[in-house]
């Protein structure tokens, strides 16, 4: 079995990202941190999301979407 590491895997982990600093966020709602405990884990979140964006940038795109994007676009004879 081989393991997809390419931009639609990085693209997951943005997701993953962002649902779990909507999670940290309703936790810090409803009382479930103490103090700055939610404000430094939210900033951590912050500062992987902005490393998964700028991966997100130089990445090419995966050769399956590549391809189906371009018989997508491509004129019809």
């Amino acid at each position: 079995m081989m393991l997809k590491c390419g931009r639609d895997r990085v693209e997951h982990e943005r997701l993953s990202m962002n649902e779990l600093q909507t999670q940290i966020e309703l936790a810090a709602r409803l009382g479930f941190f103490v103090g700055p405990s939610s404000e430094a884990l939210l900033d951590l979140g912050t500062r992987d999301a902005k490393l998964i964006n700028g991966l997100l940038g130089v990445l090419e795109p995966d050769v399956e979407l590549a391809g189906a994007l371009q018989l997508a676009n491509s004129p019809r004879a």
